[in-house]
């Protein structure tokens, strides 16, 4: 999925034990083992039935689990240190993604490293984006975008109208919904004819 070089079980064994990436951006020396004893005890890995090891320590507001690395150390994403002990080093403007979707989750074998792109991408295929009315800025709905697309397709208004007409802000907004650049999801209804 993403162009960063993946780390066998072998090669995982064969490193020494202790935090790498995280650490080493923070400008922290390699953390004792107490510091990840510490940490894999605020994990709780038997209470989700899909295999996940939901993170008891604090969150932010975003549901993403926090870790702080000790005293005067700083915050770092329960998630991405999850994956840098067993994995190794996270690469420079890389992204941790969960394949589970859930955002509590640090069960490491959940976890993957990929671009934002990658992740934007997977967030798509798996249909979590807020797509047409799941928006909560959404000024249309679906038979509205139809109606949109039908008018246009028929002559009769054109982009600035029909923007006047449904209270959309730009004639630009209408001609992406009639050329399905948005709301692509949308499909014609089809009346048997």
């Amino acid at each position: 999925m993403s162009g960063f070089p993946i780390i066998t079980a072998d090669q995982r064994l064969a490193e020494p034990r202790g935090v790498k990436g995280v650490l080493a951006d923070q400008g922290v020396a390699k953390q004792s083992r107490s510091t990840e004893q510490r940490f894999w005890r605020k994990v709780d890995r038997d209470s989700d039935s899909h295999g996940c090891w939901i993170w008891r320590g604090g969150c932010s507001s975003n549901g993403y689990g926090g870790f702080r690395l000790g005293y005067r150390r700083p915050m770092v994403a329960a998630h991405r240190f999850a994956y840098e002990l067993v994995h190794g080093a996270i690469p420079p403007g890389a992204v941790v993604c969960h394949h589970c979707d859930n955002r509590g989750c640090v069960n490491p074998a959940h976890l993957f490293v990929g671009t934002p792109a990658d992740n934007m991408r997977d967030m798509v295929c798996k249909q979590r984006s807020a797509l047409g009315t799941r928006n909560v800025n959404a000024k249309l709905d679906d038979d509205t975008v139809r109606e949109i697309r039908t008018r246009y397709r028929n002559g009769d208004a054109s982009l600035w109208e029909l923007a006047r007409a449904y209270g959309v802000a730009s004639h630009s907004t209408i001609s992406a919904i009639v050329r399905k650049r948005t709301w692509k999801h949308v499909r014609e209804v089809n009346h048997g004819i």
